[in-house]
């Protein structure tokens, strides 16, 4: 009796001893999978083996690389299965792995400290210029972040003929002669936004017109108040309030037309080759308030 307990014992511990041997990392031909020391095996989704998170298809092997689970995306590192989190690169791209979500792949606008990152739809960390659309008016606007991805904002720099301002959003803004003319012809502020490459050419052919127009406007203007002050005045003013006229068109079209135009339109108007262009719109408000002081300006031009 004393004999038979002995050996049951025996086989007990030994069946003991190799369930404990099988415990812990297993691989086959199929992959790797974690045993624990009951015999049984995380499987479907994110586990906790030892500290480290790991993933586990619904068959219990362990996954690696981007996986979709529970409608995110996560990722393992390849080599050893276990979960990124924070920033990490993947074929040249940076990903942030939100730590406060479980490590889930981020998307969209992020603020970390005084920075600012977007990371599109794919979770990609933008850097250089990128477009967005803003789904209230459906423009799309153009931002600009550093090559560690940080949103520039906040700041004015100058390029060339150039100036480029990036307010508190990033969101980025332009100003140079051309749209300094169009704020002079419109009363609108001199800063346009900076867009993708198409949009920009039809704020280009926009601002070209709005030019055109009212150089036209401004020049007829200057033809009706040249025969008026100038032809109509005696002959000892004529000399004078001609050169007040001249002085006033290269102030008044400046921006407009180069000064090669400038000189061949005083030409013509002086020539009486000058005839009147059609244009979109009349200004006639600016007009009547400077009508009040003309004679003054033209009486008492001093060259």
């Amino acid at each position: 009796m004393k004999k038979r307990i002995i050996v049951a014992l025996a086989v007990a511990m030994s069946i003991a001893s190799a369930s404990t041997a099988f415990a812990g990392w297993q691989q086959n031909e199929r992959g790797y999978w974690y045993q624990y020391d009951n015999g049984d095996y995380p499987k479907s989704g994110i586990r906790d083996i030892g500290g480290t998170n790991y993933a586990f298809n619904d068959q219990g092997y362990m996954l690696t690389g981007w996986q979709y689970i529970s409608f995110r995306w996560y990722y393992l590192d390849p080599a050893t299965g276990a979960q990124v989190i924070g920033w990490h690169q993947v074929d040249g791209k940076w990903y942030y792995l939100d730590p406060s979500n479980g490590g889930a792949m981020y998307t969209y606008w992020l603020n970390l400290g005084n920075n600012r990152y977007y990371l599109n739809e794919k979770g990609e960390m933008q850097t250089g210029i990128f477009y967005l659309s803003d789904s209230t008016s459906g423009s799309n606007y153009a931002y600009q972040a550093d090559d560690n991805g940080v949103l520039v904002r906040n700041t004015v720099k100058n390029n060339g003929n150039k100036t480029i301002k990036y307010d508190d959003n990033g969101i980025m803004m332009y100003r140079n002669g051309t749209t300094k003319t169009v704020a002079d012809a419109t009363g609108d502020s001199s800063w346009q936004y900076v867009r993708n490459a198409s949009d920009m050419q039809d704020q280009k052919s926009e601002n070209n017109e709005i030019i055109s127009d009212e150089a036209k406007n401004r020049q007829n203007s200057l033809y009706d108040e040249y025969k008026k002050r100038v032809n109509g005045a005696k002959n000892s003013q004529k000399e004078n309030r001609r050169k007040a006229w001249e002085s006033k068109v290269r102030l008044k079209l400046e921006g407009y037309l180069t000064e090669e135009e400038i000189d061949e339109y005083i030409e013509a108007v002086e020539k009486g080759r000058y005839l009147k262009s059609s244009a979109k719109k009349v200004v006639e408000e600016e007009e009547k308030e400077e009508d009040e002081d003309m004679d003054y300006y033209y009486d008492n031009y001093e060259g």
